[in-house]
């Protein structure tokens, strides 16, 4: 393996850190959300999204994307 090849290996891993890290507080936010009472879920999803951007800084599409593994992660907990 080439020096460039080792390089972008390490990039790679370094995003992938980088997104672990992001996915942990994530859940840590949502797991302090599931306590607040009177919202509905539609509302207390938007209010974990808007929560999310502003204080984990994540973009629209890593909020979806965070939804949709939020979705995988339940329906694979039923089976």
């Amino acid at each position: 393996v080439g020096e460039a090849a080792a390089k972008r290996l390490a990039q790679v891993d370094e995003e992938n850190r980088q997104w672990q890290d992001k996915r942990s507080q994530y859940k840590s936010l949502v797991q302090d959300a599931v306590d607040l009472d009177g919202m509905a879920a539609p509302e207390r999803d938007a209010y974990i999204a808007d929560l999310a951007q502003r204080e984990l800084g994540l973009s629209a599409n890593e909020v979806k994307r965070m939804q949709a593994l939020d979705r995988i992660e339940a329906a694979e907990s039923i089976q």
